[in-house]
């Protein structure tokens, strides 16, 4: 009985970490938005920085979505968990850019500059995914549900959302 307390405690602690690392985020980012010290129009720099904020906190990703499409993401896609080691990938609609709403996937280098495209998936409908319509719909901060992930292995996540501006998703396995 002691022992199935112990790992219960344990697992109660790191999904608090979880939770804890991905509202913070959250609120600075929106915060960051809203003072002008973060520009969603600076694609690239954005991405740079989610990249960082990844590789820095214990969060698997890092979404923002905006209503007129742009999209940008850091995370780790590929491998569907927070590992110790390796860049986070960065993904990227950006329909001024690319001049479609697909979504390109790009590993990275150690200061999160896209190095090699690894994989598009074609008209990608960020806006109909809960943790972008329930930041909509609700227009204030919230957890949205637990969703599967849709990457390999398919893990749990949950998202903590500011507003449509800045998206904070944990990775859960």
């Amino acid at each position: 009985m002691k022992f199935q307390t112990e790992v219960s405690h344990r697992i109660e602690q790191h999904l608090d970490g979880y939770a804890a690392a991905t509202r913070y985020l959250t609120q600075i980012n929106g915060e960051q938005i809203d003072l002008g010290l973060l520009n969603p129009e600076n694609s690239d720099g954005l991405a740079q920085f989610l990249f960082k904020q990844v590789k820095t906190y214990n969060v698997g990703y890092i979404l923002y979505g905006s209503k007129t499409g742009k999209f940008i993401a850091s995370g780790y896609y590929r491998e569907s968990k927070i590992p110790d080691h390796g860049n986070p990938d960065i993904s990227l609609v950006l329909p001024d850019r690319y001049g479609n709403p697909d979504l390109y996937n790009y590993t990275t280098d150690t200061q999160g500059k896209p190095i090699k495209l690894f994989e598009i998936t074609k008209n990608y409908q960020y806006q109909k995914e809960g943790w972008y319509t329930k930041s909509v719909e609700t227009g204030k901060p919230g957890w949205s549900e637990i969703y599967q992930w849709e990457t390999n292995n398919y893990p749990l996540a949950i998202a903590h959302f500011m507003t449509s501006l800045a998206i904070s998703s944990v990775v859960l396995v």
